[in-house]
């Protein structure tokens, strides 16, 4: 099967088929239907959308199979419940661009987002993540110091916004990790090279001015959402996808030097929030936005993997 360069190739159950093609097309992108994974190596896509169940009986095998006949292809995966072991090696794949729970069936929402981010490449701000009848605020980052003062007028607005205590907690633990990210990982000089990433943490830092990020937040009735902005656009999906699936595996490699951008608080983030999305303008913004439902069963969200969702201006 040879389809044309602004196709996608399309390889999931057939309950979940007629929905990403349906979504894609309204994109605007025409798309290939594969049979099996021998149909990847004659395929000609800017993306694929594939179920990794259908691959192999062994997802080893199965990702060999997909970088043998994709080579450089951003994927979607649409999976089911995983193992952290399992999860780890879809997210540290060196072409995912998006991790999408296939039985979040009430809504085809992250769906939606994920294939047209892949496709079209990221809408900064709100747009397409919170609806924009929500509440929304915004704090400055302007250093270690502004901190704790960001955290505090946060777990106010999400209480005053309606915003359950646990969950309320969940996404202040997420905002501290990623102003921390935002302060000390971000910034880089001219060239390129981190600013404060080799800083212990208990060192106070005060950014320039034209350094300064921001913490963001929303409401919409049915979610709550966290964002951090810095100025940069330093960080690496790379270094999301390593960090990730590295945090999720375990084992005695969880801490080791960084170059600058996120660490493994990144993956604490991830462990902590029911989407993770980020998004980058290299070298202009970085945005890293953590996402809570706010309505239903915990015990059902539990069962999910977290989405993931990484798309990178062109």
């Amino acid at each position: 099967m040879v389809v044309g360069p602004t196709s996608a190739l399309v390889f999931v159950a057939d309950a979940d088929r007629e929905r990403v093609v349906n979504i894609l097309g309204e994109f605007g992108v025409r798309t290939g239907v594969a049979s099996s994974t021998s149909e990847f190596s004659s395929a000609s896509v800017r993306m694929a959308v594939i179920d990794p169940d259908l691959v192999s009986d062994s997802l080893l095998d199965g990702l060999r199979a997909i970088q043998e006949g994709l080579v450089r292809t951003p994927i979607v995966f649409l999976t089911g419940p995983r193992k952290r072991e399992a999860l780890a090696l879809l997210i540290g794949f060196p072409d995912t661009m998006a991790i999408v729970p296939r039985d979040r069936v009430s809504t085809d929402f992250e769906l939606r987002t994920a294939l047209r981010s892949v496709a079209e490449g990221p809408t900064f701000g709100w747009e397409r993540i919170i609806g924009g009848d929500g509440d929304q605020m915004s704090f400055p980052i302007t250093g270690s110091a502004s901190r704790h003062d960001a955290l505090e007028v946060l777990l106010e607005f999400l209480q005053d916004s309606g915003v359950r205590r646990r969950i309320a907690g969940i996404l202040v633990d997420a905002a501290e990790e990623m102003i921390t990210n935002a302060v000390y990982d971000a910034p880089v000089d001219l060239e390129g090279r981190p600013l404060y990433a080799s800083l212990d943490r208990r060192h106070a830092v005060e950014l320039d001015p034209h350094h300064h990020s921001s913490l963001q937040a929303a409401t919409d009735g049915g979610q709550a959402a966290v964002m951090v902005r810095d100025p940069f656009g330093a960080l690496r999906m790379r270094t999301v996808r390593r960090f990730i699936s590295k945090g999720l595996r375990g084992g005695a490699d969880q801490i080791d030097p960084k170059m600058g951008g996120a660490g493994l608080g990144l993956t604490r983030v991830y462990d902590l929030v029911d989407q993770l999305i980020v998004r980058l303008d290299p070298g202009k913004v970085t945005e890293i936005i953590a996402i809570m439902e706010t309505t239903g069963g915990r015990r059902d969200m539990a069962s999910r993997p977290t989405s993931l969702l990484l798309a990178r201006k062109r």
